[in-house]
């Protein structure tokens, strides 16, 4: 059984000794100083990777990634009708979930998941220049309709 040995240090006059002492652990346990992005703490951190001292930081710069993209994208013409067409499939779907109404609902949600998959790869071609943005904005009214439909076929009272 192999135990650390036990270590003391001893400070007379000063505590450089001990400060030494430490830095030469941390150096030797892999561990580097980090100052944290969001905070401005400084910690112990096991590379120079991690940017984030806790949590709490992780979660105030996700917000604040997720307010800086809200921010660019308010300009932007494209995102704003990718969104409003997601989130016009979406609540539909949410009604349906609603009514607890599996069958229904798992047929209505393939036909978002595909809705989903063909947005994503129309939009890219928008933002490549290969499709233009008034016939991607057609072809998301269409969606919306076929959502209608889709809506009508299977819960009627919903609609």
């Amino acid at each position: 059984m192999s135990k650390r040995p036990f270590e003391t240090v001893v400070a007379v006059s000063s505590f450089l000794p001990v400060i030494f002492y430490y830095l030469n652990k941390v150096n030797e346990w892999g561990y580097v100083f980090q100052g944290c992005k969001v905070c401005g703490k400084d910690f112990l951190a096991r590379s120079r990777h991690y940017e984030l001292c806790s949590d709490d930081c992780r979660k105030e710069q996700a917000v604040a990634a997720k307010r800086e993209f809200d921010e660019r994208a308010k300009g932007d013409r494209l995102e704003q009708l990718d969104e409003a067409a997601y989130y016009y499939w979406y609540n539909r779907l949410r009604k349906l979930r609603k009514e607890k109404a599996a069958e229904k609902t798992a047929a209505f949600k393939a036909a978002f998941d595909d809705f989903r998959k063909e947005a994503v790869r129309r939009n890219g071609e928008v933002k490549r220049g290969e499709t233009k943005l008034t016939d991607f904005a057609n072809w998301l009214i269409k969606q919306q309709d076929e959502a209608d439909r889709l809506m009508s076929e299977v819960c009627p009272k919903l609609d």
